[in-house]
């Protein structure tokens, strides 16, 4: 991560804002859970900056909603695919009414 974006984000004030999002629901996003772990993702690699790590560190450490997000694995919540329906139950209901029906006309 470019560090310069680091500085940007603490000269704006980023950093609280970001922390905010997580305090609430997130009604407008499709996929709340996952803007939150990119939040969270987001926010740790900015702690790491050798340059103001430090100064992140300490704005993170003063939030109480980080103490619930920084130690959890958000990488869970992340769906790189495009691929839906398969936990839902939607694939598998489509699919087995189709074999339903196979079987039905032989």
């Amino acid at each position: 991560m470019p560090f310069d974006f680091v500085s940007q984000a603490l000269d704006v004030g980023l950093l609280p804002y970001l922390l905010k999002l997580l305090e609430g629901e997130l009604e407008c996003v499709e996929n709340g859970a996952a803007t939150k772990a990119q939040i969270v993702k987001a926010l740790k690699a900015m702690g790491r900056s050798a340059s103001y790590g430090e100064k992140v560190n300490s704005i993170l450490g003063k939030s109480s909603i980080w103490s619930d997000y920084r130690d959890q694995r958000h990488d869970l919540f992340i769906n790189n695919t495009s691929t839906a329906g398969y936990l839902t139950g939607e694939y598998l209901s489509l699919h087995s009414s189709r074999s339903l029906n196979n079987l039905r006309n032989t």
